[in-house]
């Protein structure tokens, strides 16, 4: 299968205003990326690296942070409930599963 009608001239005045835009948009594309590689090597980090923390945080936590065990110095003891017992069959009223 080939065309049957290819008139090379006509294709080459047809393409060629796709093809410019193309290149054009290639160009700018790549001159943004070069300024954006620039501006980046150029700005330093004008923030200083943190320093080490080197005192004990302090006992009280943080506004809004969730309670765990360790805030509270005098803790309440915790409930154990105990496990209920199985149900006896003769007054479960729920049915026996079918298998």
């Amino acid at each position: 299968m080939s065309a049957s009608k290819t008139n090379l001239q006509k294709q080459k005045r047809r393409h060629a205003g796709p093809l410019i835009g193309i290149s054009l948009a290639l160009a700018v594309g790549t001159v943004l990326f070069l300024g954006f590689l620039a501006y980046n090597a150029d700005t330093e980090d004008e923030a200083a690296p943190p320093q080490a923390q080197t005192e004990e945080p302090s006992a009280r936590p943080a506004v809004g942070a969730p309670a765990t065990p360790m805030d509270d110095p005098d803790p309440a003891p915790s409930v154990v409930e105990p496990t209920p017992e199985p149900a006896d069959p003769v007054t479960d009223p729920t049915p026996a599963p079918v298998e």
